[in-house]
């Protein structure tokens, strides 16, 4: 089975041993992946659309892991996650979808999601509220990537349970990723230079169409751009 590199790194994210919970988990690819590599013993893999899950259970009976994981039809975390899976560390997997129903599940879910050890979650829209929702659950961002696969860009995001208070984020690190601002990374480099271009032609129109600060997009737009350059201030000295 091939697996794309946007899901070989939600795999790497994972912490080796830990069991998983893969919601939203469409074919089931992650969670096969994560359990014919050896990094994880056991996965519960749901999704509230049967027709992928059909799909999903045909996968893993190809990939001879029918006994490591669990389907299940369900909207969100299932309700009996914690009884499903083994004892031990565990780690939530939410990918493949927005970023506010990311957080949706999330409160949705209330203790139950805040009783895994680990989250890797690979929001496709608005990282700044799942960002924000971590730190409101006592979780604290440890590692994120981001890539370009097939030409989109993804970013995936691993936090853990704060040992402490969750340290406060700028603007900058909420929408752009603390971790991948601190090591400068490069592929996000990349998407700040893109970002720069689309909001300089994004006002190039609205001052052509005599739209000034008067204006709510003309302000938006404005101050997305002063978080984008609070961004691009961390590679400065690169």
């Amino acid at each position: 089975m091939h697996i794309s590199e946007r899901i070989q790194t939600i795999v790497n994210m994972v912490t080796s041993g830990h069991a998983v919970c893969d919601v939203g988990c469409d074919h089931a690819y992650t969670s096969i992946a994560l359990v014919t590599n050896g990094r994880c013993p056991y996965a519960v893999a749901s999704d509230v659309r049967p027709g992928p899950l059909a799909a999903a259970k045909t996968n893993i009976e190809s990939a001879g892991v029918s006994d490591r994981i669990r389907l299940c039809l369900y909207d969100g975390v299932p309700a009996d996650v914690h009884d499903s899976l083994p004892a031990g560390k565990r780690t939530l997997v939410i990918t493949g979808m927005g970023g506010m129903l990311i957080c949706q599940i999330l409160e949705k879910a209330g203790e139950r999601a805040a009783a895994f050890d680990e989250m890797v979650l690979s929001p496709q829209s608005d990282p700044d509220r799942v960002r924000y929702r971590l730190a409101e659950m006592g979780f604290v961002i440890k590692d994120e990537a981001m890539l370009i696969d097939e030409g989109k860009y993804y970013v995936v995001i691993r936090a853990e349970h704060a040992e402490d208070l969750c340290p406060e984020m700028t603007q900058a690190e909420a929408m752009y990723g603390p971790v991948l601002l601190k090591k400068q990374d490069p592929v996000l480099r990349t998407y700040l230079t893109r970002q720069e271009n689309v909001f300089r032609k994004v006002m190039d129109n609205l001052r052509k169409a005599g739209r000034g600060p008067d204006d709510a997009r003309y302000r938006e737009i404005t101050e997305e751009q002063e978080v984008l350059l609070e961004a691009c201030r961390y590679y400065e000295d690169n």
